[in-house]
C-alpha cells in the first residue's frame, strides 16, 4: 500500500504580551476578517492579529520507544500516544508532569481488551483523567475505558461501549456527549456530520458536505473528500470541525446548527484524481490536525501535497514544508499564527504547562520525536 492510499484511507485581543524567546514576524494591516452572511469569515494570514516563529524542542525525558506515533491527547495530568506500527502497545501513557511512560493497552485483536487496527482517538478523549474513548474502527465500536483499568488490569473491560448501526458504519472520528448522543464525521456518503440518539440508533441531525464541489464526484466518496478532524468544547457546547482538503474552520453548538464557517477562499478547490480516485499526488493537504483549550483552537496546518510527503515517507524531506499552527477563537475569528522550525504531524495543546506538544516524524536522523511549542503569550 502506497502513502496516499494509506493517508486516505486511514480588533487586538490582548492588552499586553510579553514574549520571551519568539520573533513577531508581522502583525496584519488589516486584523479583523471578512464576515460574509450566515456565518461566513472570509480571512488571509493578514488577518491573524500576530504572526510569530516558535522553535520546535525535543522532549528528551521520554523514556519508551515509539515506533510510529499518529495521535497524541493531553487531559490535565496525562499523555496518550497512539502508536502505529506496533503488534501490541497501541495506546501508551504518559505522565504531563515530567512525560514518564506509565503503560501501555491495546494489544492487537478483536477480544476482550483488545483493539483492532486502525483506532482513531480524538481530541476530547480524556474526561478528566479517569476515563478516555476511541473509535475502534475495524470493529465499528466506540468504546470508553477506565484509565486505571487499562493500565493495571491484564485483560480491561470498557465501561461503556457503543457499536456504530448500519447506516453509519464508516465512521472515522466519533465522541459521546453523555451516553445517550454521538457526535461523529467522516466516511459517509452523504452527511459531513452526524449526532445520533444512542438508545435506539436513530439519527437526530446531520449537516451537509461543504464547502459545496464543483466538480462532478462520479463514483467518489464523498465522505473521505472530507474526512478531517473534529473537537469538542464541553464548556461551551460547540464542536470545532475541520478537512484535511480545505483550508476551511466550521464550529457548529451540540445540536450540529452552524456557529461560524472561516474559510481563506470563498470557494476552495481540491484536486481530485480520476473517476474513481479522490486524490493525486499534487492533492494539498490543509489543516491536517487539531486541538483546542478552553479559549482557542490551535489547527496544524501542512501546505504539503501528497507527493512531497510520500516522498518524505521513504527518506526525501527536500521538499517537505515546515508546519505552522493557526489559532481561532471559539468564534471562529483569527487570532494569531505560529511557524514552527519543523514538520509536525499531530499536536495537543497541554493546559498545565500552556503549550502545544506535537509529533514530529522527521526532525533529525529520520526519527520519531515527541516535542514541544511554547505559545507565545
Amino acid at each position: 500500500m502506497n502513502y496516499i492510499t494509506h493517508r486516505v484511507i486511514t480588533g487586538l485581543l490582548f492588552s499586553v504580551l510579553i514574549f520571551t524567546g519568539f520573533g513577531c514576524v508581522s502583525g496584519g494591516d488589516d486584523t479583523s476578517a471578512v464576515k460574509k452572511e450566515n456565518g461566513l469569515f472570509l480571512i488571509s494570514n493578514d488577518s491573524f492579529n500576530q504572526t510569530f516563529n516558535v522553535e520546535v524542542n525535543k522532549i528528551e525525558s521520554l523514556d519508551t520507544q515509539l515506533s510510529n506515533p499518529k495521535f497524541i491527547v493531553i487531559s490535565n495530568s496525562l499523555m496518550l500516544i497512539r502508536d502505529g506500527n506496533t503488534d501490541n502497545d497501541i495506546f501508551k501513557f504518559f505522565r504531563v508532569s515530567d512525560f514518564k511512560f506509565i503503560g501501555s493497552f491495546g494489544d492487537q485483536g478483536e477480544g476482550p481488551g483488545e483493539v483492532s487496527s486502525p483506532a482513531f482517538v480524538n481530541q476530547g478523549a480524556f474526561k478528566g483523567d479517569s476515563t478516555f474513548e476511541y473509535l475502534d474502527w475495524g470493529r465499528r465500536v466506540l468504546q470508553r475505558f477506565k484509565v486505571d483499568s487499562v493500565l493495571y488490569s491484564e485483560r480491561p473491560l470498557p465501561e461503556y461501549e457503543y457499536s456504530l448501526p448500519s447506516n453509519v458504519i464508516m465512521l472515522q472520528r466519533a465522541f459521546l456527549l453523555n451516553d445517550n448522543y454521538l457526535v461523529g464525521s467522516g466516511g459517509m456518503r452523504e452527511d459531513k456530520l452526524v449526532k445520533i440518539d444512542t438508545r435506539g440508533d436513530s439519527i437526530i441531525s446531520t449537516t451537509p458536505f461543504t464547502p459545496v464541489l464543483k466538480e462532478e464526484l462520479g463514483n467518489r466518496s464523498a465522505g473521505y473528500i472530507y474526512a478531517g478532524e473534529i473537537a469538542p468544547n464541553e464548556d461551551k457546547e460547540r464542536v470545532a470541525v475541520t478537512t484535511q482538503r480545505f483550508k476551511t474552520l466550521e464550529i457548529y453548538d451540540y445540536d450540529l446548527n452552524l456557529i461560524s464557517d472561516t474559510r481563506f477562499d470563498e470557494n476552495p478547490v481540491t484536486i481530485l484524481g480520476d473517476e474513481n480516485s479522490i486524490a493525486t499526488g499534487e492533492t494539498l493537504i490543509h489543516y491536517s490536525n487539531i486541538t483546542i483549550s478552553d479559549n482557542y483552537i490551535f489547527l496544524l496546518y501542512s501546505g504539503n501535497n501528497y507527493d512531497d510527503l510520500e516522498n518524505a515517507f521513504y527518506g526525501d524531506t527536500s521538499n517537505l514544508k515546515e508546519s505552522e499552527i493557526h489559532v481561532f477563537d471559539w468564534n471562529g475569528e483569527p487570532v494569531f499564527r505560529m511557524v514552527t522550525d519543523s514538520y509536525l504531524s499531530a499536536i495537543s495543546f497541554d493546559k498545565r504547562n500552556n503549550r502545544i506538544v506535537g509529533v514530529a516524524p522527521y526532525m533529525e536522523d529520520y526519527q520519531n520525536y515527541i516535542v514541544y511549542l511554547d505559545i507565545p503569550f
